[in-house]
């Protein structure tokens, strides 16, 4: 039995097959075209994470040369090894989220200063508590110099003598 094909089917047979090429051929087009973007803005991101790591480390370093102290002693405070301290200024290291609000917090400033997101440095205890005379301003840098328990004793007395107060009154 000889199977007898019309010049019609055979033709139509070729132009879905070149069709089909076309299409395959447009798809991996853009395909390569998508994975080119997806690379070039990969790029971008590490260029640009890279550059905010490098302003971190910098202002890292320069809030901790300005406050007088180690690594080891902002280590400590912030709740890491010195070595994490140590890594995060030599930019061979990025810092956690948690990292970067416990350093915000000891430096009192904004994590948007840390990562050289602006140059506000937004004092945050100057921004919450302004003394309003000589005297207060006084006690209040003296009790910033104050260990941590001992400021807990001291608010506790004070919270104390207050309530003795109101109910002198």
């Amino acid at each position: 039995m000889v199977a007898i094909i019309s010049i019609d089917s055979l033709l139509s047979a070729e132009i879905i097959k070149k069709s089909t090429f076309v299409v395959f051929y447009i798809i991996n087009t853009h395909l390569i075209i998508v994975k080119q973007k997806i690379l070039i803005c990969d790029k971008i991101f590490h260029r640009v994470m890279k550059m905010k790591e490098n302003k971190f480390k910098e202002i890292l370093k320069d809030l901790r040369l300005e406050k007088d102290v180690k690594q080891k002693d902002v280590a400590r405070e912030c709740d890491v090894s010195p070595q994490c301290i140590s890594q995060l200024e030599a930019g061979t290291r990025s810092p956690t989220g948690t990292t970067l609000v416990a350093l915000a917090n000891y430096f009192n400033c904004s994590i948007d200063y840390l990562m050289g997101r602006t140059d506000e440095y937004y004092n945050l205890e100057k921004m919450l508590v302004q003394p309003h005379n000589e005297k207060e301003a006084s006690l209040l840098a003296n009790f910033r110099k104050l260990p941590k328990d001992y400021q807990a004793h001291i608010c506790s007395y004070v919270c104390k003598l207050v309530g003795l107060h109101s109910k002198e009154k």
